[in-house]
């Protein structure tokens, strides 16, 4: 049978080189995010050329409440990234002051998500 072999060497912990499974694992995620945006934006023109009806039917959408939203979720992220670098500088006051309102603002977010996901079901 094998015998095990011993040796004062620790095993790695991660990836070698110069680039982590991470890393890559993330610039995958980007591409295949991209590609589908692309292909999407491909499909919406390609379809709008193809009728002579308007295009979209209904007429364009309200984004005023979406924009607001997506001001509010980057707000939040800006709040969390602060209070990270709060941590790091040990401030933990201003810490836990920024994730409060980082939370405060998410819960606002799933609010006008939800209240937005209301609007398309009575339709």
């Amino acid at each position: 049978m094998a015998e095990a072999i011993r040796t004062n060497q620790t095993l790695p912990v991660g990836s070698e080189g110069k680039r982590s499974a991470g890393w890559w694992g993330v610039l995958a995620l980007i591409v295949t995010e991209g590609s589908l945006f692309g292909y999407l934006l491909f499909t919406y023109f390609y379809l709008a050329a193809q009728t002579e009806q308007h295009w979209p039917p209904d007429g364009l959408p309200n984004l005023v409440m979406p924009g607001v939203n997506t001001l509010i979720l980057l707000a939040s992220s800006v709040f969390v990234w602060a209070s990270e670098r709060c941590i790091q500088m040990r401030q933990l006051r201003w810490s836990l002051a920024s994730m409060a309102l980082a939370f405060i603002l998410g819960i606002c977010f799933v609010v006008i998500q939800l209240n937005e996901w209301g609007k398309l079901t009575s339709i």
